[in-house]
C-alpha cells in the first residue's frame, strides 16, 4: 500500500528531514523565532526528541511571547511530557493569540 499523499516514509522521508534540518539550522543563526519553532518541530516529529522540541518551542515564546503557533506547538509539548494543567493553559493562550485558526 502506498503512503498517503501528505506523508513521506522510507529513504525519501530521511532526504527531506535532512534537507528540513539543514535548513531550520541555518535559521537558528540569526535566532528567530520561527526557525526554534520549526526545529522544535523536527526535533519532535523526525526525531522523537521531546526534551530537545521542548526546549526549542520555549526558546520561540521567549523571542515572540505571543506567537500563537508556538504556544499550540509548546502546549502539545507540555501534553506530550505529563503536564496536562500547563498544555491547556498554553492551548488557550494560543486561542486568544489567533481565535480564528482551526488547527486548535
Amino acid at each position: 500500500m502506498a503512503p498517503a499523499p501528505n506523508f513521506l516514509d522510507g529513504k525519501t522521508a530521511q532526504e527531506a528531514y535532512a534537507k528540513s534540518r539543514a535548513a531550520a539550522d541555518a535559521a537558528l543563526a540569526p535566532d528567530l523565532a520561527i526557525a526554534h519553532s520549526a526545529h522544535g518541530y523536527l526535533l519532535a516529529d523526525a526525531h522523537l526528541t521531546w526534551n530537545g522540541a521542548n526546549a526549542e518551542y520555549r526558546r520561540a515564546l521567549e523571542l515572540l511571547p505571543n506567537d500563537a503557533a508556538a504556544e499550540f506547538a509548546f502546549g502539545n509539548m507540555q501534553a506530550i511530557l505529563g503536564q496536562p494543567e500547563r498544555a491547556v493553559e498554553l492551548t488557550r493562550q494560543a486561542l486568544i493569540s489567533d481565535p480564528l485558526n482551526a488547527l486548535w
